[in-house]
């Protein structure tokens, strides 16, 4: 059975031009952790998605990157996403 995603990852994956949107449009990604990140010079998915290139497509420093911002399973959920979206959209 493939795993449950939610409804703010498929529709996060579903569009090219999401990494453009605010960095609260990425599952795991609420209010308050949005904010955290935006006091820290993160304001958009395009932002953590380049951060995911620079940790090489590295799901466990990504992971360790978010949980400043995110809790451990927000941070996982983020970190799929984001992985789905750069192999879809920018390839593997």
């Amino acid at each position: 059975m493939p795993p449950k995603i939610s409804k703010k990852h498929a529709s996060f994956v579903s569009s090219p031009n999401c990494w453009q949107s605010d960095v609260a449009t990425l599952p795991g990604i609420g209010l308050k952790a949005a904010e955290k990140l935006k006091q820290n010079d993160v304001k958009t998915a395009s932002e953590v998605v380049d951060k995911y290139l620079q940790f090489e497509r590295d799901h466990t420093q990504l992971i360790d990157w978010l949980k400043s911002y995110l809790t451990s399973k927000g941070a996982k959920e983020c970190s799929a996403c984001i992985s789905e979206w750069t192999t879809k959209y920018i390839g593997k």
